[in-house]
């Protein structure tokens, strides 16, 4: 299998990226406040911190040679510079993710992760662009941008069945509906 898997999670899954994208365009839609910046990275904290602990709960190579940085610790970073102390950031609800039990499934939901990054660099513009003064707590949307290429490379080696393929399309599936849940819960609160 060439390079088709990075596309077929892309085709798949296309419905379902708004789910990501949302609380990216609800920020570029008006202008910023440190309590929406903070409210929206507390809402992605919650997601992303649960998806990183239950990727790193085994010993998967993939993901040692994706060589993929754990965000959520830039997101507490610039929680605590959004004026949150450390135990509220430590303390802060996370989503309920069980520890993967194949490499296939975490890379599926490693690339809902991926792809919720493609607005960050709009985002951090709109950041340091504010009128008013806004914190410049943007160390998790100014990190670097995950590497397509490297990723699509894991994932076409990973994938060396039609099982295997098929089962990194389902965690990401999976990995959306999640965070669709994830997101309507923090809408709710």
């Amino acid at each position: 299998m060439s390079a088709t898997v990075l596309a077929q999670l892309y085709a798949e899954t296309h419905p379902f990226h708004e789910v990501v994208d949302e609380p990216w365009y609800a920020l570029l839609a008006q202008p910023v406040s440190s309590y929406r910046l903070r409210d929206t990275l507390i809402q992605v904290y919650g997601y992303e911190a649960a998806v990183e602990a239950a990727c790193y709960a085994q010993n998967f190579p993939a993901l040692d040679e994706l060589r993929w940085r754990e965000r959520s610790g830039l997101i507490a970073r610039d929680l605590l510079m959004l004026e949150m102390t450390p135990v509220q950031v430590t303390g802060l609800p996370q989503c309920l993710i069980t520890p993967f039990d194949h490499e296939c499934d975490a890379l599926g939901w490693i690339y809902v992760l991926h792809r919720s990054t493609e607005l960050h660099q709009a985002v951090s513009r709109h950041v340091l662009s504010a009128q008013h003064p806004v914190p410049k707590a943007i160390n998790y949307l100014q990190a670097p941008a995950p590497r397509w290429d490297v990723f699509g490379d894991i994932l076409d080696r990973a994938a060396s069945t039609r099982e295997l393929n098929d089962r990194i399309i389902s965690a990401a599936r999976n990995a959306f509906q999640t965070a669709r849940s994830w997101s309507d819960r923090a809408v709710a609160a």
